[in-house]
């Protein structure tokens, strides 16, 4: 297999673990507040502290976690989030459940802006996009399993369920380890002609300045923002109303979920591919539009629409395939646009937007 595409799926599975813990404690979290017997209005004012962590982490510790080894950022991510499984499942009382919860929202923002490094620094920038929508497929992913772990043994408690989310960072930390070792760390070659590694410097781009550099950085906070606020929007409210309005089990979320997970996935791939196949910020811009533009309007006919709920979840669902496909985009933009000395500091930046959005 081709190290361009080990890569991303290397980063597939780092993406897919990692937002199938954070799926996981949201899925389980009105059994664990039932059980702990947790005053929801306290869980509201937890949710913000959770929120601001996930805001502040990158901005804050980012810079030192930007000097670590990509390799050692990735086990650093997933063995936090083993223990925070552990400690979510084993919780007897709000604080150790709080801590729990806080360690994911201090370590998730580190997830993305890694794998954007790496696909940046060991693959061709004739398959951005590509890769991008590969390991962005991540989110869906462990979004679906989460519903599916909870649905296969959730029943007897979810703090099995939540322990079963767990594992699977025991089994990926190796794997990643012996790839990394065996035929990533040599992809350096790819980069060679525009990345000069002693140096620090992409030669890509000899007259950026740093006033360029916050422009840049700023627009695409706000344009991130923007993206990612639909997508909470959609997913909160599409969550909410499959189980409130149409009573689905969490049997029947597992099996939409996975649907929806499988198409969007093969619609991010395709997307990707071929903004690739335009070339370089047109492609990108080409599936952006199109992807968010046909998502908002499809979301706006469900709630204009009057017909039944049936209509308003294929609405629904529509909106979120669509919105699926400005994905690759999303990363693929700061691969293309920005230096690779300053992807780090963008990407804190960047990603610093999802939490605002209401995603934790």
């Amino acid at each position: 297999m081709k190290i361009e595409h080990i890569i991303p799926l290397t980063c597939l599975g780092f993406t897919t673990i990692s937002s199938l813990q954070i799926s996981m404690f949201g899925t389980a979290l009105p059994l664990i507040v039932a059980e702990l017997n947790i005053d929801y209005s306290l869980i509201g004012i937890l949710m913000a502290l959770w929120t601001f962590a996930t805001f502040i982490a990158p901005l804050t510790i980012g810079r030192y976690v930007d000097k670590l080894n990509p390799l050692m950022v990735i086990v650093i991510v997933m063995l936090v989030s083993l223990f925070s499984s552990l400690l979510t499942a084993f919780s007897r009382n709000l604080i150790e459940l709080n801590t729990a919860r806080l360690l994911l929202s201090l370590s998730l923002p580190f997830v993305w802006p890694t794998c954007t490094k790496i696909v940046t620094v060991y693959t061709s920038s004739r398959s951005y996009g590509y890769s991008t929508a590969v390991f962005n497929f991540g989110s869906m992913a462990g979004m679906a399993l989460s519903y599916i772990v909870m649905a296969l043994v959730g029943g007897s408690s979810w703090r099995v369920a939540v322990i079963v989310a767990g594992l699977p960072v025991l089994i990926y930390i190796p794997i990643v380890t012996a790839i990394w070792n065996a035929v990533i760390r040599g992809g350096i070659e790819i980069k060679g002609s525009i990345f000069r590694q002693d140096q620090q410097v992409d030669v890509r781009y000899p007259n950026i300045i740093q006033k360029d550099i916050v422009k840049i950085a700023i627009q695409l906070f706000l344009a991130h923002f923007c993206a990612v606020y639909t997508w909470s929007l959609l997913i909160n409210w599409l969550s909410t109303f499959l189980i409130n309005e149409l009573k689905f089990s969490y049997n029947y979320i597992a099996i939409y979920m996975f649907l929806i997970a499988t198409i969007s996935g093969i619609l991010e791939v395709s997307a990707g591919t071929y903004s690739d196949r335009i070339g370089g910020l047109r492609g990108r811009l080409m599936i952006l539009y199109v992807g968010l533009v046909s998502s908002s309007i499809l979301l706006l006919s469900t709630v204009l629409t009057t017909s039944s709920s049936l209509i308003i979840m294929s609405l629904a669902s529509l909106s979120i395939l669509m919105w699926r496909i400005s994905t690759p985009s999303f990363w693929s933009i700061i691969s293309d646009a920005i230096p690779l000395n300053y992807i780090g500091k963008i990407s804190r930046i960047y990603v610093s937007a999802v939490p605002l959005a209401g995603i934790t």
